[in-house]
């Protein structure tokens, strides 16, 4: 099946605890949350709208937002704590979202409650877009938005979808079973066209997520997460998504699980540099594309002051740069390009070109692990001897490249999907799972398969691994057509201090002996589990109001969880990077 996150509890004590208590401290938990949910003050139907509006109740209160902190515990806020470029304001029954990075605004207004008066919506709202939230029918046009409502538990209301590049299991299934509807992406430039080519999309979908503006089409929200700079900038996003259907607790836990994840694997990356270059320095990555446009000219770039059909280039993006750092190794220097090298696209140095291979292969002699993203309809199809041929490398001039001494050629197509142009696991889920890209990175970098299981992302063709095509059938069995979804979750409050924490992914406790014919009373033991469980409960309640007065007088209990940066040049000061 499809590789996921091993899920982790955020609940220190179940970390801590020997496993009886366990079981008593998370009962307690359960039970505490019960309350949070009771203390609401308002009930929901099934389509999660309020049942009996009553005046002065906030209907997105602390238990219901969105958290954008760097820890387990803080208080909600509109402003993102990685993402630059969406923020969510919350009033009483709506709230407000924006995408800084297109200045599109969202009024998404509760359902159940009166409709939102115009007057108290702030200048930039005035005109925008309304969505009854929780949204019951979703579309989208986007692989990348795949993964985010699959993370988030919401292919049961995914009603719409591109699949030609898809490769989620599931969606195959529920595509297969007639839940989801295949509609593919308009890619042309004739608006017009464009226009006819979605008619009868909002009819079928409340909202389409989507990455260009669809003109008279009211549903539409452009998704810009691949946008955002930072790998968790843009794995942020899903709590963007998750606002359109109230699903912003569960966001918070799909998100502080990612975060706690690519810190650990941050450390273990940068133990292993330590390891490996006691001396200092680091492994060089070079993320590069081989490309040839001469069917198309009009993709072809100028460099030099020429049109080039055959090209290379070095891709540099924010993120990629981030990733490579936190994989304990650097990014190929400038330093090491000739003249010959020129910026094209998305900004100074952000994507460099060179259409000179010796000029190309200068470069590479001091590269130690390629990461080759060269185009390639029938990835299958692609072996080394493709990428040799690609960059002109024969084999007797191997020897010169530390990435072919090394066997670290690597590509980003190690999962496909078998649908209609056998999408790349990469262009859905990386975005949203930066942890595993670092993972990988490290991974083969480092030689460390035991510690992060490799080819989610990413296959070695030095070593001859092949991609590896999901069908329908290797979807996980929670993956059922004619799905509900499951019941909404609540960040824990007290006033407006939550901790996010993840019950439901804690084991059960193993169930209790059958009593016996002539047991009609409470033995011993479970007399006394009731009353440890019961004291369990109130020193957890009294934690939780220590906490939230420590708190309120500025001497937090819980330290910032911060990341733990080894420096890579070892005289005091952080690795260096380019500006890109």
């Amino acid at each position: 099946s499809k590789p996921h996150r091993e899920v982790k509890s955020g609940c220190v004590i179940y970390t801590y605890m020997s496993r009886p208590m366990r079981f008593l401290a998370v009962a307690a938990l359960l039970a505490s949350a019960a309350a949070f949910d009771s203390e609401l003050g308002f009930e929901l139907d099934e389509d999660g709208c309020v049942k009996e509006f009553k005046e002065g109740i906030d209907y997105f209160s602390a238990p219901r937002r969105a958290m954008f902190v760097k820890d387990d515990v803080g208080v909600p806020s509109k402003t993102t704590g990685f993402a630059k470029l969406f923020e969510i304001e919350y009033r009483l029954t709506f709230k407000i979202v924006r995408n800084k990075q297109t200045g599109d605004v969202f009024v998404l207004h509760h359902c159940g409650t009166p409709a939102v008066d115009p007057n108290t919506l702030p200048e930039d709202a005035a005109n925008a877009t309304t969505f009854s939230v929780p949204v019951k029918r979703v579309g989208t046009d986007t692989t990348v938005t795949l993964a985010f409502l699959e993370e988030l538990g919401l292919f049961h209301k995914l009603v719409i979808a591109d699949t030609s590049y898809a490769t989620s299991p599931c969606l195959q299934k529920l595509e297969r079973c007639g839940d989801t509807t295949h509609k593919a992406s308009w890619w042309g430039d004739n608006e017009t066209e464009r226009i006819a080519h979605y008619d009868g999309v909002d009819e079928m979908s409340d909202l389409f997520f989507t990455s260009f503006a669809i003109a008279n089409f009211t549903e539409e929200v452009r998704f810009s997460a691949t946008g955002d700079p930072s790998l968790l900038g843009r794995a942020e996003w899903v709590k963007f998504v998750g606002a359109f259907f109230n699903k912003e607790p569960e966001a918070n836990r799909v998100f502080r699980d990612i975060e706690r994840s690519l810190v650990e694997t941050q450390t273990v990356s940068y133990n292993a540099q330590l390891a490996a270059y006691p001396s200092g320095g680091a492994p060089v990555i070079a993320f590069m594309t081989y490309t040839d446009c001469s069917g198309n000219p009009s993709w072809c770039p100028t460099i030099g002051g020429v049109v080039v059909k055959k090209y290379y280039q070095i891709n540099r993006p924010e993120y990629k740069l981030e990733a490579i750092l936190k994989a304990g190794c650097r990014p190929l220097s400038l330093s090491a390009l000739d003249s010959n090298f020129h910026p094209v696209w998305g900004g100074p140095n952000r994507i460099i070109a060179v259409p000179d291979v010796k000029s190309l292969h200068e470069a590479l002699t001091g590269v130690d692990v390629l990461v080759d993203e060269t185009y390639e309809y029938n990835n299958t199809a692609y072996t080394m001897d493709t990428f040799l041929s690609n960059y002109e490398i024969s084999h007797g001039d191997q020897d010169a490249f530390p990435f072919l001494r090394n066997d670290k050629v690597l590509r980003l197509d190690a999962t496909l999907g078998k649908t209609i142009y056998g999408g790349t696991d990469w262009y859905e889920a990386g975005v949203i799972r930066p942890d595993v890209f670092v993972a990988e990175l490290a991974s083969y970098t480092y030689d460390l398969p035991d510690t992060f299981p490799a080819e989610m992302f990413m296959r070695n063709l030095a070593t001859g691994h092949l991609p590896r095509v999901l069908t329908w059938e290797d979807a996980e069995p929670r993956c059922v057509c004619n799905a509900t979804g499951a019941d909404p979750v609540y960040n824990a409050c007290v006033d407006s201090v939550c901790i996010i924490q993840d019950l439901n992914t804690l084991p059960s406790p193993p169930s209790p002996p059958s009593p016996s014919p002539s047991d009609d009373g409470l033995s011993g033991g479970e007399i006394a589990g009731i009353v440890i469980g019961a004291v369990v409960g109130a020193l957890l309640l009294l934690s939780v109001i220590f906490l939230v007065s420590k708190e309120k007088a500025g001497k937090p209990v819980f330290k910032p969880y911060t990341e733990v940066v080894k420096e890579s040049n070892y005289n005091g000061a952080p690795p260096q990077t380019e500006a890109a």
